[in-house]
C-alpha cells in the first residue's frame, strides 16, 4: 500500500513538473514572438535617409536642406530669388576673409621663422623692408591669426542665419500677407477663480489670424 502510494505521488510530481516546464517555454515562446514583432514594426516605421525630399509637403525642411548644401538654395526653392545672392555673398565674403587670413598667416609667420633662424644665407621676403621688424612681423602674424579665427565664426554664423532664414520664409509662405489681410479682434472677459475662493475679472483682446490652408486659423 506505502509503494502504490510512494508511487503516485512520483507520477503526480512528475506531471506536475512537466506541466510547469510547458508553461515556461509557452511563455519564452510568446515573448520571443512579441520581441521579434516589435522589432519588425519599427523596421516598417523607420523612415528612409533624407526621406523628406521625396515627401508631399515638409516644405521649411527641403527649404533649410537645400540652404545647408548651397547658400541661397533654399531661398530659390522659396523662390525669393533676389535673396540668394545676398546669401551666397555674405558667405562667399566670409570664406574669402578665411582664405585671405590664412595667406597672410602664414607668409609673415614663416618671414619671422627665417628671420630668427641665425642662418645668414637665407632671406624673408621682407628683409629689403626697414619697417620690417621682428616685433612687426610677429604683430602681423598675431593679427592675421586672430581675423582668421573670426572669420571661421563668421562663416558658421552667417550660413547658420542663411538656413534660418530659409526655414523661417518657407513657415511664413504659408500665411496671406497681401493687402486684403485682416485681423480679426474683439474684446474678451474671464472670471478667474483664486485661491481664497474669491474672484476676479479679466479683460484682453482676442484676435485671429486666417491660414492660406483650408480650415486653419490661429488664435492669439
Amino acid at each position: 500500500m506505502k509503494k502504490a502510494f510512494f508511487v503516485s505521488i512520483f507520477f503526480l510530481f512528475n506531471y506536475g513538473a512537466s506541466a510547469l516546464i510547458d508553461t515556461s517555454i509557452t511563455t519564452i515562446d510568446t515573448s520571443i514572438t512579441t520581441i521579434e514583432n516589435i522589432e519588425k514594426t519599427s523596421k516598417e516605421v523607420k523612415k528612409p535617409f533624407l526621406g523628406f525630399l521625396k515627401e508631399d509637403g515638409n516644405k521649411p525642411k527641403k527649404a533649410a536642406f537645400y540652404s545647408t548644401i548651397f547658400p541661397g538654395g533654399g531661398q530659390i526653392y522659396n523662390k525669393q530669388y533676389w535673396k540668394a545672392p545676398i546669401a551666397l555673398a555674405a558667405v562667399g565674403g566670409a570664406g574669402y576673409s578665411i582664405y585671405f587670413n590664412t595667406v597672410e598667416y602664414r607668409r609673415y609667420r614663416n618671414a619671422y621663422r627665417i628671420r630668427i633662424d641665425d642662418d645668414p644665407t637665407t632671406f624673408d621676403e621682407f628683409f629689403d623692408n626697414p619697417n620690417a621688424t621682428e616685433e612687426a612681423l610677429t604683430d602681423a602674424r598675431d593679427n592675421h591669426r586672430k581675423w582668421l579665427e573670426q572669420s571661421y565664426i563668421a562663416i558658421i554664423a552667417i550660413h547658420g542665419l542663411n538656413v534660418l532664414e530659409a526655414y523661417t520664409s518657407a513657415h511664413l509662405s504659408n500665411f496671406d500677407i497681401d493687402e486684403d489681410l485682416s485681423l480679426n479682434w474683439q474684446p474678451t472677459v474671464k472670471m478667474q477663480n483664486t485661491l481664497i475662493n474669491t474672484s476676479n475679472i479679466a479683460f484682453g483682446v482676442s484676435m485671429q489670424l486666417v491660414n492660406k490652408i483650408p480650415n486653419t486659423i490661429l488664435n492669439f
